[in-house]
């Protein structure tokens, strides 16, 4: 949509370029597949952070930008002075948006998060697998799409608020809490029942009965 995205990896590269087969060589580039097709149309730069050289560059790139998005570990910026308060000293106009497993608050916040975990957590393995059979993981990290969905929302609202507040803002966004919302019919149906047992798995391989 007309927006310069600059992917920021560790020297090490992002996991996901290792991510195959299949693999795609770009020159003396070898990376997976999946990772192409994720980050197609980006610029890409590496950053350590354990570098102060480094992150004084990240400092500089980020005192004009309009958007930051993150998915460490709550607090894990913090003490390179990349998290939202140091930032927005030096870019008072900056949206700031924080990914993590369970929100930035709360008894789970300080927890890492990763789809397999959570989506068992919300309930969504429950409504994938056999009758008589444990629930199953589904086949592609749906909740790590789905929250980034939710999160270009959030952050588009961020943007168009900007527009009249002329303020920074932090969105906060926990995979936990929208894989929930995108379980809310099971979630509806499960609260009619009148013990405390799962329903039973019907035939149907993604709903119970």
């Amino acid at each position: 949509m007309g927006a310069t995205v600059i992917k920021v990896e560790s020297p090490e590269g992002d996991d996901t370029r290792r991510w195959g087969p299949p693999f795609i060589r770009d020159g003396d580039d070898v990376a997976a597949a999946y990772f192409h097709s994720c980050n197609r149309g980006k610029l890409g730069i590496t950053a350590g952070f354990n570098s102060a050289e480094d992150v004084e560059k990240l400092r500089a790139l980020i005192a004009n930008a309009d958007v930051v998005i993150e998915n460490f570990k709550v607090g894990g910026l913090k003490k390179f002075g990349l998290d939202y308060e140091s930032l927005k000293a030096i870019n008072p106009k900056l949206i700031y948006c924080s990914i993590a497993g369970f929100g930035q608050t709360g008894p789970y916040a300080g927890r890492a998060g990763y789809d397999f975990i959570v989506q068992g957590m919300a309930g969504i393995m429950d409504l994938t697998g056999e009758p008589g059979r444990e629930p199953q993981k589904i086949g592609v990290a749906f909740g790590d799409i789905f929250t980034g969905l939710y999160s270009v929302i959030a952050i588009q609202a961020a943007l168009i608020l900007r527009n009249s507040t002329g303020g920074a803002a932090w969105q906060k966004r926990s995979e936990q809490t929208d894989r929930d919302y995108l379980s809310v019919n099971w979630t509806t149906r499960a609260s009619r029942l009148r013990s405390t047992q799962c329903s039973p798995r019907s035939k149907a391989r993604t709903a119970t009965s």
